[in-house]
């Protein structure tokens, strides 16, 4: 991107983002027909509703600066905000794909426009927002530990609803009181606690990787000036 534009693509690229990741939302808990109320507590449409705020937080801040300055080309803002919600919406669409997508327990069409958009086109838009954007690393180590807050905020309150039998989610081979099978404590018992743990070390695996490869990409950009 060229350094006189930048603020004008940006102000662009996340007024359109923010567009698309709330037409996703609405479209996939079909909001234009007939609402899939429960559909608003997965995991999925979560994470989008975070990332879908994480844009229009930067394509306000987006607006407001290139109206302030036109120069500037610091468009990164909330670092670690927007770290966070990269890596939870990549996971979301990583855990899709190669976990639930194969047995397609809820009985999705994966290739609908609204499945797509949830589970592909929003996250690869943040991701590419982050590359565009964030030239230069302005995270410590220790802001890795912020991605597991949505996370483990979501796990704590769908595990409160199954457990106490608040909503029957249906699908294909039956009724459950939890979405997602990994989390199911009826089936697993304590190996969900197992799950958790193991799926917080790849999300912290996954966040210490990119964060490294953003470090050494700032690194590179700062010695190219």
């Amino acid at each position: 991107m060229q350094r006189n534009n930048i603020g004008q693509k940006a102000v662009i690229y996340r007024i359109f983002a923010f567009c698309f990741s709330l037409w996703g939302i609405l479209a996939h808990i079909n909001v234009f027909s007939d609402i899939r109320i429960r559909g608003l507590l997965t995991y999925t449409v979560q994470s989008n509703i975070f990332v879908c705020g994480v844009f229009l937080i930067l394509a306000v801040r987006s607006i407001s600066l290139y109206r302030r300055d036109r120069s500037s080309v610091d468009y990164g803002f909330f670092p670690a905000l927007s770290f966070s919600a990269v890596i939870d919406i990549l996971l979301t669409m990583l855990i899709f794909w190669v976990v639930l997508a194969p047995t397609n327990w809820a009985g999705l069409d994966l290739f609908s426009a609204d499945n797509l958009a949830v589970h592909l086109f929003t996250p690869i838009l943040i991701f590419l927002d982050r590359i565009f954007f964030y030239k230069y690393s302005q995270m410590n180590k220790k802001d890795i530990l912020y991605v597991m807050i949505f996370p483990y905020i979501y796990v704590i309150v769908s595990s409160v609803i199954g457990l106490n039998r608040l909503v029957m989610f249906e699908g294909p081979g039956g009724g459950s009181y939890y979405l997602y099978p990994f989390l199911n404590f009826d089936r697993l018992g304590g190996m969900v606690f197992v799950n958790i743990i193991l799926l917080s070390i790849f999300f912290l695996l996954v966040s210490c990787f990119l964060h490294r490869m953003e470090t050494k990409r700032s690194l590179k950009h700062r010695k190219n000036q």
